[in-house]
């Protein structure tokens, strides 16, 4: 037991220490990288088209599922989404500016949701910061 203690404490110790970039100990390389990102926020499209720019995450569901779902199922996955993009840490990069919000839509939601985490507007206000 004492053999197996040691050699997690070991790997744990080299991931904790190593460059994710050039890590690749035991697939550490893709977990770790995976765990943190850009997160893009905005109305459609305009969240998408800067997502595919900088090559960000966004969320998306295909229009048939979403259709099919509730309003309240439809922020439940979206709240979803935005609990786990927290957890990451991801950097949030907003593609459709504060004066451009339309009231009552998800992207305000989203806003309103992380404002209330503790999040507020860049001095740019390109991006929301902890």
């Amino acid at each position: 037991m004492k053999k197996w203690l040691y050699l997690i404490s070991l790997m744990l110790f080299f991931v904790a220490n190593t460059n994710a970039a050039n890590s690749d100990f035991l697939g550490v390389r893709e977990v770790v990288a995976a765990k943190t990102g850009t997160t893009v926020l905005g109305h459609y499209p305009q969240y998408v088209k800067v997502a595919e720019t900088i090559g960000a995450r966004t969320f998306q569901i295909p229009t048939k599922i979403w259709n099919k779902m509730t309003p309240a199922q439809q922020w439940g996955a979206n709240q979803k989404f935005l609990d786990r993009m927290i957890l990451r840490g991801d950097n949030i990069r907003l593609a459709t500016p504060l004066n451009q919000v339309k009231p009552g839509s998800f992207y305000q939601k989203e806003l309103n949701y992380l404002f209330d985490k503790g999040y507020k507007v860049s001095s740019d206000g390109l991006w929301l910061v902890k």
